[in-house]
């Protein structure tokens, strides 16, 4: 039998822990629970409170042209969402204006041309 030394797997405490946390979320992307690095040539730039949305500079003058007064709204309401809830996205620029698409359609008041004439003769 070999004689194997063992080494002492360190342990990390609380504060090193969330450190750890922080800078995983501060460099890379999450898909399905998998932790994604953005290439270093494609550009993109982490945005939101918790540097979690990644978006090119094409992409974020798009939404800054699209969105004008609500793209810094949606980006920080994504990035709670995927902190909060662990989910991620494969194009983070689809999934805001997929949302502003949704609340503009709620904002919309439902089209209600009916006509109730009736032409005399007809039964009602």
């Amino acid at each position: 039998m070999e004689n194997r030394r063992h080494e002492r797997i360190t342990a990390i405490d609380y504060r090193q822990y969330l450190r750890a946390r922080w800078l995983v979320h501060e460099c890379c992307n999450y898909d399905n629970g998998q932790c994604i690095v953005p290439d270093e040539g494609d550009g993109t730039h982490a945005y939101g409170r918790y540097r979690n949305v990644f978006l090119s500079s094409a992409e974020l003058a798009e939404l800054q042209t699209e969105l004008p007064s609500l793209w810094e709204q949606y980006i920080e309401r994504l990035s709670e969402y995927m902190e909060s809830s662990g989910k991620g996205y494969k194009n983070h620029a689809a999934t805001i204006r997929r949302w502003a698409n949704a609340d503009k359609k709620k904002e919309e008041p439902p089209a209600r041309n009916r006509d109730y004439s009736v032409e005399e003769g007809e039964t009602i």
